[in-house]
């Protein structure tokens, strides 16, 4: 006999799980959709409907949790802007973690997309779940009401709206950096393989060892190009979309520095003039990448460093330096640009009181901070990449720096071996497997 009772509990269940973990509906209902437009058979001309959903289940999504883990920290940190770019962060690290298990692991680029998003979602989801940090609908629901009427996301719209009008009378012929871009990244989607057979004769002065194995500067920005290429179709067109969406991404983290460093008016004035800049345009439309998506993360990573450097919190300070060193494999230049200012950030906010700048505290403040980062500053100067020689001795000195900070409660050096560790950690995932097994360019 049919029971009422039992399907109306059954229903009532699936309504609270629905509505307690409405991010993950959405993202298996956009999965599902996905799947379907990406069957050639159904849809025909689905690069955008294809993309739109790509970029909310590959990008927004997983960004999403891990934005409610740092907004533990940060209150007012925009839940869309900084979804899109933990997003990117997080399929950058998904992709330089399978350039190491593929060695043992090959499988096509697709499965592999979906299966990495699935499971970094599902480990941010255990984590939010032990901070008990609720993600239900009508958090969801409040969070959006609340970035559709902070002014920065129509400043963001505009700044898409801009650099797609503008793009398109600028140069149609990307630049020769570009075509290695596209042919690596292309290469990954196709094949699963990392390397390209165009030479770039720009780098290895100091490593011919490159040369021979496939090895290119700027690798994550490929990384990232691939899950462009794959939601959208393989062309320009796809690098273009990438470029345009991070140029306009860039208005968040400037907002927010000089929110911090000044007050709104001057951050809006500064989000709209980053905004409207004709050279990202430019740039864009010539596929200099590195130098635009790398700036995306360099000013990030500034910003969630100067958030944690003015709270004490060593979780900020070591999630700034992930995003630097991921800067730094986009764009290594970004990396001499982020040393400087992290240490006025340190000295600035850490010694407030007058009576506190004086030379010798901090000498004493930044005596690890300054041993650590010259090994550091050496090995990416001369691209003498080695897993035995270079990272190893790091992370024996970091380790080990690590437990003397804590064991005398040098609280400030804890913190600075935060932010290098976050810098070795991201910096060194892209080069492991290099000097593990060579790579084979087809």
């Amino acid at each position: 006999m049919f029971n009422f009772k039992d399907t109306e509990r059954s229903l009532s269940c699936m309504h609270h799980w629905i509505y307690d973990n409405f991010p993950i509906v959405i993202f298996s209902f956009f999965l599902i959709l996905y799947i379907l437009v990406k069957s050639q058979d159904l849809v025909s001309n689905n690069n955008f409907l294809s993309f739109t959903f790509g970029i909310i289940i590959f990008v927004f999504v997983p960004g999403y949790y891990l934005v409610h883990i740092i907004k533990s920290r940060i209150q007012d940190i925009d839940v869309i802007g900084y979804s899109f770019i933990f997003g990117i962060a997080i399929q950058i690290i998904n992709i330089a973690i399978y350039h190491i298990l593929s060695i043992v692991i090959r499988t096509d680029f697709h499965t592999l997309l979906i299966g990495a998003t699935i499971t970094s979602i599902i480990v941010q989801k255990i984590i939010l779940y032990k901070m008990k940090i609720p993600l239900d609908f009508k958090h969801m629901r409040n969070e959006f009401s609340k970035s559709i009427r902070n002014p920065l996301i129509y400043v963001f719209i505009f700044a898409l709206i801009f650099h797609f009008y503008y793009a398109s009378f600028n140069s149609t012929s990307i630049k020769p950096d570009a075509t290695l871009y596209l042919d690596y990244a292309r290469n990954l989607v196709l094949d699963g393989t990392f390397g390209s057979n165009v030479i770039n004769d720009s780098i290895s002065v100091f490593d011919p060892y490159y040369v021979t194995n496939g090895f290119i500067e700027h690798r994550f920005f490929p990384y990232i190009l691939s899950v462009f290429l794959l939601i959208s179709d393989i062309s320009f067109k796809s690098g273009l979309l990438l470029l345009i969406f991070a140029n306009s991404l860039l208005v968040y983290p400037i907002y927010n520095i000089t929110k911090k460093l000044f007050d709104d008016k001057a951050a809006i004035i500064a989000a709209v003039l980053i905004g409207v800049h004709p050279i990202f345009s430019y740039f864009s439309s010539i596929m200099y990448g590195p130098e635009l998506l790398g700036l995306l993360f360099l000013f990030t990573s500034l910003y969630i460093l100067l958030e944690g450097v003015t709270k004490k919190i060593p979780l900020l300070i070591f999630f700034a330096g992930v995003l630097l060193g991921i800067a730094n494999e986009i764009w290594w230049v970004y990396f001499y640009i982020a040393i400087p200012i992290t240490v006025l950030f340190f000295i600035i906010f850490y010694n407030t009181p007058a009576s506190n700048w004086n030379k010798k505290t901090i000498i004493k403040r930044f005596r690890l901070f300054i041993y650590t980062n010259f090994i550091l500053l050496y090995a990416f100067a001369v691209k003498l990449y080695s897993l035995v020689f270079i990272w190893l001795p790091i992370v024996v000195i970091e380790m080990t720096a690590f437990a003397f900070a804590a064991k005398l409660k040098l609280k400030h050096e804890y913190n600075v071996l935060s932010l290098v560790a976050g810098i070795i950690f991201s910096s060194t995932l892209p080069i492991i497997r290099d000097y593990i097994t060579p790579l084979q360019v087809g």
